[in-house]
């Protein structure tokens, strides 16, 4: 994972962390919770989806490596392919 993707993690982790806190001091205190609330589903949301962007990658980058692979090992083996 590049550390700048890393480096977004921990920034929308930090942001949940502190609207789910504001969210907890405005019901806590009795003002209008609404827009607290609001705020951190947008950053639980938006943090979401950068831990799931991180996952999917595509999928020459997991099956790109087999034709070479197999080659490699048949020619370790004195096989041939096709």
């Amino acid at each position: 994972m590049p550390v700048e993707t890393a480096d977004r993690l921990l920034d929308l982790g930090r942001d949940a962390w502190l609207a789910a806190e504001t969210a907890h001091l405005a019901a806590s205190t009795g003002a209008d919770t609404r827009e607290a609330i609001e705020h951190t589903r947008r950053t639980i949301v938006t943090l979401v989806d950068a831990v799931l962007s991180t996952r999917m990658q595509p999928v020459a980058r997991i099956l790109g490596a087999f034709p070479r692979l197999v080659r490699d090992v048949a020619r370790s083996q004195g096989k041939q392919i096709k």
